[in-house]
């Protein structure tokens, strides 16, 4: 984008050889820096978490932190 701001996007898929179903995680992150300041975001969704396909193995996350150096 440009030096102050990151944008990046990930995916990745686990494949365990003792099963058929593969765990897939697809994420994307954005950073802002200012100065000595960051301001960054993250979203990960996994599918199939422990190689499983009920509904319950399915997760979303989200992640937000800023840090600060002095």
């Amino acid at each position: 984008m440009n030096d102050d701001l990151s944008v990046s996007y990930s995916q990745e898929t686990h494949d365990d050889e003792g099963s058929t179903i593969d765990e897939e995680v697809d994420s994307i992150n954005v950073s802002y820096t200012s100065g000595g300041m960051t301001l960054s975001a993250a979203q990960i969704n996994a599918e199939n978490v422990g190689n499983s396909n009920n509904a319950s193995a399915d997760k979303e996350r989200w992640t937000v932190s800023a840090s600060f150096a002095f």
